[in-house]
């Protein structure tokens, strides 16, 4: 429309690495020809921080608390921000945790390219010279919990789903990454039986989903939306929970006990009266799991987990992920944040099309180049900057942020 301000709040939230690509490129064409001013409010500081000049920071208030160049702000005060709870780009949550081992930084780096070129101008320091990489973190499976032979589904006369085969160890954390269109956010839907699927494709602990009842099901395996407001239906966060736990004809004491226990674990106790609408972001989310799992479920199944929030609010719903997942909670998520993949997963499976092409460990799927190419996705940004280390063979096969040697997290 010609105007001279361009204002974006979440661009790429909903899209696939080479969708949040293409976006970025045409902001980057757009920003290098001067003509109009863009402002953009963006969590993805790694697509981002390339090619914007001036940073503005809120906090939890809404208070301005910087505001300045690029360097200024995200190298200068990178470690005041990460404090704060502000998402920072991975190289620089790498520099700031490389640096508590002994490794120099100065300034800190933005991109992958930067940090892999501070890292070859300097030795490891002496402490860490005989250190081995880390190694994949692989859970250790008992067995299959969800087994998926021949699931076709269409939608309309749109078939979206084809011949898809897929076990779900039991205890693993599995996540399903592909294109937009590729047919992840229907696969979910479908072990977990919000999409019904054909009888005889999806089994969850021997069980036909197609044949189980709602109540049933919600024993097995629990689902939390993209938006979590999609399913609450009561009108304070206690019903919300009680509401699971009187479908199982519990009596009032035993349900009142279990639902302060489960508000106490979630940390919504002193919310308990209120509406869940009303709830912060990342209290919407926590309620969300609790209601998946009050029943029960040993399997929690979810779609974007991360979607929209920061990134004080992501890590502590993925810390609640991670402490479910250590106690025995198999964990399935669909998500396009490929440094989540990288941080969190056991196993990643790549869809294409509506197929699964690919399973495998983070560090053998994004070690393949071709295959994460043809399914559209993007190597994440640390396996991107230390995968090519001409030096430092100890830090080479890392792709977590948490295994780097360091002490900030």
């Amino acid at each position: 429309m010609g105007s001279p301000l361009l204002v974006l709040d979440e661009p790429t939230a909903n899209l696939d690495p080479q969708g949040i690509e293409d976006v970025y490129a045409a902001l980057t064409e757009l920003a290098a020809s001067g003509d109009k001013g863009i402002v953009l409010i963006e969590h993805n500081l790694d697509a981002a921080a390339s090619f914007v000049n001036r940073v503005v920071v809120l906090d939890a208030a809404g208070v301005v608390i910087a505001d300045g160049p690029v360097d200024e702000i995200l190298r200068g005060r990178a470690a005041e921000l990460h404090a704060l709870g502000v998402w920072l780009p991975t190289s620089t949550l790498a520099a700031l945790r490389l640096g508590e081992a002994g490794y120099r930084f100065d300034p800190l780096p933005i991109s992958p390219e930067e940090l892999r070129e501070a890292l070859e101008r300097q030795p490891a320091p002496p402490a860490l010279r005989e250190t081995a990489a880390a190694t994949e973190a692989v859970a250790s499976a008992s067995g299959t919990r969800i087994e998926v032979r021949g699931l076709t589904l269409r939608r309309k006369k749109t078939e979206v789903l084809t011949d898809v085969a897929l076990d779900v160890r039991d205890g693993e954390f599995l996540a399903i990454v592909g294109a937009n269109g590729a047919g992840k956010t229907t696969l979910i839907q479908a072990l977990a039986g919000v999409l019904t699927p054909p009888r005889g494709t999806v089994h969850i602990d021997g069980l036909d989903v197609a044949r189980l009842d709602d109540r049933a099901l919600s024993t097995h395996v629990g689902f939390v939306f993209q938006n979590p407001e999609h399913q609450f239906i009561a009108a304070s966060v206690f019903d919300e929970i009680a509401h699971g736990l009187r479908r199982q004809h519990l009596d009032e004491a035993e349900i009142e006990r279990r639902t302060l226990d489960l508000l106490d674990r979630f940390g919504l106790r002193e919310r308990a009266h209120v509406h869940p609408f009303l709830l912060s972001g990342g209290q919407k989310r926590r309620l969300s799991v609790g209601t998946a799992l009050v029943a029960g479920a040993r399997v929690l199944a979810l779609d974007e987990p991360t979607f929209g929030q920061d990134r004080a609010r992501a890590d502590e719903l993925l810390g609640l992920l991670r402490d479910l997942n250590r106690e025995g909670t198999t964990i399935i998520v669909v998500t396009h944040d490929m440094q989540l993949v990288a941080e969190y997963a056991d196993r990643v499976a790549v869809m294409q099309a509506g197929r699964v092409t690919a399973t495998g460990t983070p560090g053998d799927v994004f070690a393949d180049a071709e295959l994460i190419a043809r399914a559209g996705l993007r190597v994440p940004p640390l396996a991107r900057a230390l995968a090519p280390l001409a030096t430092h063979p100890e830090l080479r096969t890392i792709t977590r942020v948490a295994d780097l040697p360091g002490g900030v997290s």
